[in-house]
């Protein structure tokens, strides 16, 4: 099983991973980057 996560709010969001638990940290970083380049701050 793979569990995955999309959004439209951010542009080229995909993240996917073995678990759920395992996802979660995916989303964050792969957010964070994502935000970043695409001129959004930090938070």
């Amino acid at each position: 099983m793979v569990w995955v996560a999309t959004t439209d709010d951010v542009s080229g969001f995909v993240a996917e991973a073995e678990s759920f638990d395992a996802l979660q940290p995916k989303v964050m970083a792969v957010l964070a980057d994502l935000i970043e380049l695409n001129g959004f701050i930090r938070p």
